[in-house]
């Protein structure tokens, strides 16, 4: 892996965010959570595309599971 083509997948402000290693070398550390580093920009954003389905699936979930538990409630 080249470090100066990396992408970084970082958590900042509980917000998941795709940073080149130009924009990595500029954030304070402390300021964010590293995820994941990447070879390439495609592979970084897909990871983030699979994260964030897996949080909406994870939603949908507990929003069915309230509603089903409420008497009179429909899909």
């Amino acid at each position: 892996m080249d470090i100066k083509s990396a992408w970084y997948l970082i958590v900042q402000e509980r917000i998941h965010r795709v940073v080149s290693q130009e924009q990595w070398s500029k954030l304070e550390p402390g300021s964010f959570e590293l995820h994941q580093v990447f070879d390439t920009q495609r592979d970084a954003l897909q990871e983030l595309s699979r994260l964030v389905k897996v949080s909406v699936e994870e939603v949908r979930e507990e929003v069915n599971r309230v509603a089903a538990s409420k008497p009179g409630q429909t899909r």
